[in-house]
């Protein structure tokens, strides 16, 4: 950007840099681990964008494919309710 006034040239230019799109959720734990009903595991997720620089702030939704197994917190805590398979998946 250039501002032309009399022979002075100038220019200002102001910029904000925006943060990146989501492109992978880094779990903390990703093997498998076995818990014994009524035990509770923290688990933990961090948020990357396409260069795999964290992303602040950014929310994270637990899911486990059976509630009747396992369940997992808003926080992310485990919790084991019976014997049995299960896969928790984070996912912004």
């Amino acid at each position: 950007l250039f501002a032309r006034v009399g022979s002075a040239v100038g220019a200002t230019l102001a910029a904000t840099a925006a943060p990146d799109r989501p492109a992978a959720v880094r779990v903390g734990r990703d093997t498998s681990v076995a818990v014994v009903p009524g035990a509770s595991i923290p688990l933990s997720a961090v948020v990357v964008d396409r260069f795999d620089n964290p992303i602040p702030g950014a929310a994270v939704t637990w899911a486990t494919s059976d509630d009747g197994v396992a369940t997992v917190d808003a926080a992310g805590v485990l919790l084991a309710r019976a014997p049995g398979p299960v896969t928790v998946t984070a996912t912004v």
